[in-house]
């Protein structure tokens, strides 16, 4: 949004990790005593399909050791990783301010805070399977216009494809990830209603993993 050449600092505007607690920012967000102060506020966010979500997460962190240390022990396979309580639910762990890989994971009632302030709030959720969708979505909210073409970023390196993961383990995952499925499940269902008004083609993305390898390699020998 800012079209600049990589993440920019954490602020008011941008929540993302803390990289030095490891916590989210934007858990106040979703704290039902701030629905107030966000309702002035145009908010929006990206959910991803949570088994896509789990292996894309497991594959770019794995050689990150600042992260993987922070598990209670350190997976060596994708179903170490998944199976680990302290991987599980971590969408909406993340939105309602949780550390990655907190020892006390999320909720239902955290789900329910989380579903709450997406239906009372201006918070628009895109859908990842659906990015170029999800863009016209965002313009349309804001009245920003995108450039025609974007270089997607920090695409993870060596990963299988979903279709390549046993359905077995697919549905494992969904069951472990219940209350992740559940949140991605309703705002599938909302943005579904609105997904035909935006052309897929409106914004078109030049994928390659060697884009932008420099900042990847600051922390991630290849």
């Amino acid at each position: 949004m800012n079209n600049v050449y990589w993440q920019t600092e954490l602020d008011f505007n941008y929540r993302h990790i803390d990289i030095k607690t490891k916590e989210s920012t934007c858990g106040d967000i979703f704290d039902d005593a701030n629905s107030r102060k966000y309702s002035d506020y145009t908010i929006f966010t990206m959910l991803r399909e949570p088994v896509d979500r789990i292996i894309s997460e497991y594959h770019f962190l794995r050689e990150r050791k600042e992260f993987i240390n922070l598990l209670n022990k350190a997976p060596q396979n994708l179903n170490d990783y998944y199976k680990n309580r302290q991987t599980q639910n971590y969408m909406t762990g993340f939105l309602v301010g949780k550390r990655i890989y907190d020892k006390n994971p999320a909720t239902e009632q955290d789900l329910r805070r989380v579903i709450n302030a997406i239906d009372s709030l201006p918070i628009y959720v895109g859908i990842f399977e659906h990015f170029s969708e999800s863009m016209g979505y965002f313009a349309a909210a804001t009245g920003i216009e995108w450039n025609k073409k974007i270089t997607a970023k920090r695409m993870t390196f060596n990963r299988p494809n979903v279709s390549e993961i046993d359905s077995g383990v697919q549905e494992e995952i969904l069951a472990l990830n219940n209350l992740d499925a559940e949140l991605y499940r309703h705002c599938l269902e909302k943005f579904q209603t609105v997904i035909s008004r935006y052309k897929k083609k409106s914004v078109q993305f030049e994928l390659s993993k060697y884009n932008h390898i420099y900042p990847y390699m600051a922390k991630t020998c290849l």
